[in-house]
């Protein structure tokens, strides 16, 4: 290990280096698909519950609203964990205790349980997603790290595509019997990330945990209140967009194929994204996925008819979905050149994702049923003209070196 700040005196292999860094690059996104699959598969699947257990649109929201909590209390520990123990380590445990909460809420058949359940999810999301995107940053160079950023947003946008398809299949054979082999897939790919280990050097010396005051900087709110405008939207959207639909006569397989559909866009457009941010700047793309989101709440809020709510539901998740790998690599850009450690940044991003998909889908979820769907999801337009307006300039363009890591063992993605 190379003690920070200062400089190495052997040169690995590029060779292995590059080869180290693809295998994990390819074992974080495994696994945030993983994970965003298991959570994707809850929202068609919104409508059974409701129904089965007599929920209204506040239990509904809870339901929904557990996981997102879940993961904001653990996210802090788990990137002290990640310093202590090491990141494959937190990926295994993460991910043994997600198909663990996965089962249970597969075979449960209570409220009290299913919150649970969805608890428990949220906080081994918080210890694959934190452990994750600190690899991540660890294996590119900062100036691909919006690409990078972006392939984990396509991996997680390839998971919520594959989590309807799993609920279309739970009306074949169960909602039991699918997230039981849900929960058996997880375990397979902790043992493939404990089999594979961490790279030599991987584990490092975290920075100094930060003072409240550093975080809440304004270079580092600004980046972070994006992503929570993502999560706010995303969250109200897989709320409501789920009972709207039904209560225009959408069913559960179109329910499915309008959120498939959301994230076949996310997967095309999150890489993309990412990369052209690392070269016109973050903020260009942030400010036009804003402006696009404002018209299609309004849409998804108020039409009439189950073809034009859906393609709303569809478009404004490939759209709005952009705006966390992008947050996310500008609060890397400007929370690195402040000597915060790689899982510190990256337990920030999942607090501000977290809190904006739980707060505003409880909120949100009280205004539809206080004043119906549409003063639900239009509310989310506020938050998305505050960050046009709060957003602030791009960065700097230069090198971030995040603590600990030596510059010539940064590899970067091609």
């Amino acid at each position: 290990m190379t003690p920070h700040g200062a400089i190495a005196t052997h040169r690995p292999d590029p060779r292995r280096s590059s080869h180290g860094a693809r295998t994990v690059i390819a074992l974080v996104t495994a696994a945030m698909f993983a994970d965003a699959t298991f959570y994707a598969v809850i929202a068609p699947l919104l409508p059974h519950y409701r129904d089965a257990l007599s929920l209204g649109h506040l239990e509904i929201a809870m339901l929904f609203a557990a996981h997102p909590v879940g993961t904001v209390i653990a996210a802090l520990p788990a990137a002290r964990l990640v310093n202590a123990r090491g990141s494959a380590a937190v990926m295994t445990a993460g991910l043994l205790s997600l198909g663990i909460a996965t089962i249970v809420f597969g075979l449960a058949d209570s409220f009290p349980i299913l919150v649970a359940g969805r608890f428990v999810q949220g906080a081994s999301a918080a210890l694959v997603w934190c452990a994750g995107l600190a690899r991540i940053q660890g294996a590119v160079a900062p100036e691909r790290r919006g690409a990078a950023l972006g392939l984990a947003g396509a991996a997680a946008g390839a998971g919520s595509l594959a989590g309807p398809g799993f609920a279309a299949l739970s009306s074949l054979i169960g909602i039991a019997a699918t997230l039981i082999t849900l929960g058996a897939l997880s375990f397979v790919l902790a043992l493939a990330i404990r089999l594979a280990g961490e790279l030599p050097g991987e584990r490092r010396e975290g920075a100094p945990a930060a003072r409240t005051r550093s975080l809440l900087s304004l270079d580092v709110t600004r980046p972070a209140g994006v992503i929570f405008i993502c999560g706010a939207v995303l969250g109200a959207v897989s709320t409501i967009g789920p009972l709207r639909l039904s209560d225009l006569g959408a069913g559960v397989v179109l329910i499915a194929a309008t959120f498939v559909l959301s994230a076949f866009g996310e997967v095309v457009i999150a890489p993309a994204a990412g990369h052209a941010s690392d070269r016109v700047g973050r903020t260009l793309p942030i400010r036009l996925a804003l402006i696009a989101a404002v018209p299609l709440l309004f849409v998804v809020g108020f039409a009439g008819s189950v073809p034009v709510t859906a393609l709303g539901i569809a478009l404004i998740g490939s759209v709005v979905a952009v705006l966390w790998p992008l947050g996310t690599a500008l609060l890397a850009d400007r929370a690195g050149r402040r000597g915060r450690a790689a899982a510190e940044i990256s337990a920030v991003s999942l607090i501000a994702w977290s809190i904006g998909l739980g707060g505003e889908s409880v909120l949100c979820g009280a205004l539809a049923g206080a004043f119906g769907n549409g003063a639900g999801l239009a509310f989310l337009a506020v938050p998305c003209l505050l960050g046009l307006a709060f957003l602030g300039g791009e960065e700097p363009r230069g090198e971030v070196r995040l603590p600990g890591l030596d510059p010539q063992t940064v590899n970067p993605v091609n």
